[in-house]
């Protein structure tokens, strides 16, 4: 793909309106397959270029090659929308700054800024009272040695609020990994299963590789 043709991609979806969310949306892709297309990196299919141009207002042959005339659909600008253009925000270019034009990626974003500050401080809360408590009860409480394992809940939370954010099939992984280490310390602390209980983390890759393959074919 021409950079010529991605920047025309993006250039009609912004004319039109659209976010890449919104697009991706209409045509059933994700949001990081538009994102390919309008940085040159993928090119749409021929159905999605059908669709694309239905949804443009413009022939196959004019969304692909522009011709002139009436398929030059984004040069030809009249003095007033010019004056529009210049009088409007300019729009973002890139991805970080269009995510923070999206309303619902501004209100996770805000959503999550709550959240992982929050949750760090119940996990500290409830792990200093629940070991000073079981100190007075107990010469060895476990708490103390296994409570800290709850911070790994943190990185879990963060990379499913970036999942939902971006549809990111790999951050997935992101989320089942602190689980997975978790699930080993406590195997290991709490029944001392230390040697047999490390097996879990031959899921790591596998998660990844699995994860990775689907991102991969989603974002096509």
């Amino acid at each position: 793909m021409t950079i010529e043709f991605a920047n025309r991609l993006a250039e009609l979806r912004k004319e039109k309106g659209y976010s890449q969310e919104d697009l991706a949306g209409k045509l059933g892709v994700s949001r990081q397959a538009i994102s390919k297309w309008e940085r040159g990196e993928a090119t749409p299919d021929s159905d999605n270029l059908i669709a694309l141009s239905s949804l443009y207002g413009v022939s196959l042959d004019e969304l692909v090659h522009q011709k002139r005339g009436e398929g030059k659909v984004l040069d030809d600008k009249t003095e007033d929308d010019e004056e529009k253009e210049d009088s409007e925000e300019k729009e973002p270019e890139t991805e970080r700054e269009e995510e923070e034009m999206d309303p619902r990626i501004r209100r996770l974003r805000l959503i999550e800024g709550i959240v992982i500050p929050s949750l760090a401080l119940v996990i500290t809360l409830v792990y200093v009272v629940t070991g000073c408590l079981l100190d007075a009860a107990m010469p060895d409480p476990w708490v103390w040695k296994i409570g800290w394992v709850f911070y790994l809940l943190l990185p879990a939370v963060s990379s499913s609020f970036a999942f939902v954010r971006t549809k990111n099939y790999e951050l997935i992984s992101g989320i089942l990994t602190p689980l997975v280490v978790m699930t080993y310390i406590f195997l290991g602390m709490l029944g001392g299963y230390w040697h047999p209980s490390w097996v879990v983390f031959l899921l790591i890759p596998v998660f990844w590789g699995v994860f990775g393959a689907i991102n991969k074919k989603a974002s096509k």
